[in-house]
């Protein structure tokens, strides 16, 4: 429930805000799923909560404090199995749950963003498609960290959705001409990955290609939210501030 409240939070504040920002719902939505590519990849290491006592004896080893009044964090010399298997399970809920309200936002987000291909100037246009580019990259690239299905699948299946709402929305028109360099190479990447799954899921491994993947997962998580600021038109805004 704390993650839960936590993000509906977080989206809440972005929306009361997005009208002060002029932003549409468009511009909305491939903000949130850019945040949400970024935080997908950030979850691991946000959601454990260990008391700063079970690291280590601060009251033994620190030499400074940050405040004179600061508290020294209580040493816990014992490791009890039940507490670890608490925080275990409270990590992993957590986690579970968080992933599937960040992949909602990621397969609402990419549709959205493709409608403003046939919206703003220049620079939003290209912005959008290095958004969407770089987010389906980023959460795909992300889900390959884990082996459990619950965490796999919920990305996996929100970019799908959102790229075959992409396709539909190029296909009807609905999204113009401008779009059709991004379908193309959209088209190119779903057969590459479709030529990749086939040989990884006959057990092809590759050490060259991990480390290439890595590479490309760090650019993509690094760049999407920025991509996503500017699909937004922010630049415009800072323009006129």
């Amino acid at each position: 429930a704390s993650a839960v409240v936590v993000i509906a939070m977080l989206v809440a504040a972005l929306a009361l805000a997005s009208p002060s920002l002029r932003w549409s719902p468009a511009q909305l939505a491939a903000v949130l799923a850019a945040a949400s590519v970024l935080a997908l990849r950030a979850l691991p290491s946000l959601l454990v909560n260990v008391d700063e006592g079970y690291f280590i004896d601060y009251g033994k080893f620190m030499v400074l404090r940050w405040t004179v009044r600061g508290r020294v964090p209580e040493y816990i010399p014992l490791v009890e199995a039940d507490r670890v298997r608490q925080l275990v399970s409270n990590a992993e809920a957590r986690l579970r749950v968080s992933t599937l309200l960040l992949s909602l936002l990621v397969a609402i987000g990419l549709p959205a963003a493709a409608i403003l291909l046939a919206e703003g100037d220049l620079l939003v246009q290209i912005s959008a498609i290095v958004f969407l580019a770089l987010a389906p990259l980023g959460v795909m690239l992300t889900s390959r960290r884990t082996v459990s299905p619950e965490l796999r699948n919920p990305p996996r299946i929100a970019v799908l959705v959102g790229l075959l709402l992409c396709a539909l929305g190029i296909g009807s028109g609905l999204i113009g001409l401008t779009a059709s360099v991004a379908a193309g190479a959209l088209l190119f990447a779903a057969c590459m990955a479709a030529v990749l799954s086939v040989s990884a899921a006959r057990g092809s491994r590759s050490l060259g290609w991990s480390r290439t993947a890595d590479i490309v997962d760090s650019i993509a998580v690094a760049l999407v939210l920025p991509a996503g600021f500017l699909a937004a038109g922010t630049f415009d805004l800072l323009r006129g501030a």
